[in-house]
């Protein structure tokens, strides 16, 4: 059995049976008839109906499909978070997530962010009638203060890239709470759900761009979002539905995180575990 990780003081618990769920969420044999302990590949585009919109749980490829499901049940486990989405790149989650916004609402900005998350914000959503401002939300003065009553959007990285800033995740949530119904994300991609979860912290939205450290491999471009909403988890599932920023190549990888022992009781019984991901 996994012990429970002794954590300095000040530090959270380690989470619990990571290397167990990340083999096994979302891969349950039970799922399908004939029992197959890998997930198959999913290729078909189109799945049967019984009658016009009676449908057996997927009805088009670009809405859901089998192996995809599997990948975010999977994500969701390892995230805390009650729903996670599979997105064709980090990117095309973080244009999926600003799509909840409107012309004229205000987006709280980390001044030291990805670059492409960076350049998107400055020279596409501005002209979309969104307005941008870059803080450095690693000091929360800074943060409550650029706060206004347009401000619907914050968005923060943590460690920073590629500067390796730090921010309080729980101390900017208490913050951006006390505001009203303004969404607090957490790009979680130098972290990865192996060492810190920001929904736990208060976090609204974890999104991750998979191509780094989640895959590892250089060989897989995908992006991922977790949240525990039932409200946002409807939105943004419309939203992947109707802008398809989904991935459709199919292959198999290996994930990073089971190279990385100090998150993992276990990493010897899945470190060349394959996993299929959509």
């Amino acid at each position: 059995m996994q012990e429970k990780d002794a954590s300095p003081p000040g530090f959270l618990p380690g989470f619990q049976h990571f290397a167990t769920q990340a083999i096994r969420a979302g891969q349950e044999p039970e799922q399908w008839t004939s029992r197959a302990v890998v997930p198959p590949i999913s290729l078909a585009t189109t799945f049967k109906q019984g009658a016009p919109g009676q449908h057996s749980g997927f009805e088009y490829s670009r809405s859901g499909n089998p192996t995809r499901n599997c990948l975010e049940k999977a994500v969701a486990t390892l995230d805390g978070a009650k729903y996670s989405l599979a997105f064709a790149s980090g990117l095309a989650a973080t244009v999926t997530i600003t799509h909840l916004l409107k012309a004229g609402d205000h987006i709280i900005c980390m001044d030291d962010v990805y670059g492409g998350t960076g350049t998107y914000f400055r020279e596409v959503a501005s002209a979309f009638g969104l307005k941008v401002s870059f803080v450095d939300c690693s000091k929360t003065k800074l943060l409550e203060a650029a706060i206004t009553p347009e401000t619907k959007l914050v968005w923060t990285e943590t460690p920073t890239n590629p500067i390796l800033k730090m921010v309080d995740i729980e101390a900017c949530a208490h913050i951006v709470h006390k505001h009203g119904d303004i969404i607090l994300v957490v790009d979680n991609t130098f972290m990865s759900a192996c060492f810190q979860r920001p929904l736990a912290l208060g976090a609204d939205i974890c999104m991750c761009s998979a191509t780094k450290y989640v895959n590892g491999h250089s060989d897989v471009v995908m992006g991922l979002v977790s949240l525990n909403s039932d409200s946002l988890h409807s939105r943004l599932r419309f939203l992947q539905e109707e802008h398809s920023p989904v991935n459709t190549r199919l292959q198999p990888c290996k994930t990073r995180e089971s190279t990385q022992p100090s998150c993992a009781g276990t990493p010897d019984l899945w470190e060349d575990n394959k996993c299929l991901v959509f």
